[in-house]
């Protein structure tokens, strides 16, 4: 998971894209990785495996769901309060 946010920053194959790009590919990825744990619970129902593990996998699951993206909503709100107070202050200092 952690590969492609390393390949960006250290400037391999993602060099050539705008940064909103190299953020959203890495976004796409990670939350295309976090997936697996949805083919895990229907492998396990599949073969019958006991409600134990099926619970622990979705508990499991829903932590990981709800920890990313709790993290990429912090970061985008982030990103947006540093966008406006950079508009505020261009709107200020603009010359009318």
């Amino acid at each position: 998971m952690f590969g492609l946010a390393t390949s960006i920053f250290s400037g391999n194959k993602y060099k050539e894209e705008p940064v909103k790009d190299q953020y959203m590919t890495c976004l796409l990825n990670t939350f295309l990785r976090c997936q697996f744990f949805d083919g895990w619970i229907t492998y396990f129902k599949d073969k019958g495996i006991s409600k134990e593990v099926e619970e622990k996998l979705s508990v499991i699951g829903n932590y990981f769901e709800t920890v990313l993206c709790a993290f990429v909503i912090n970061d985008l709100y982030t990103l947006l309060e540093h966008y406006m107070r950079n508009s505020r202050s261009a709107f200020v200092n603009l010359d009318l």
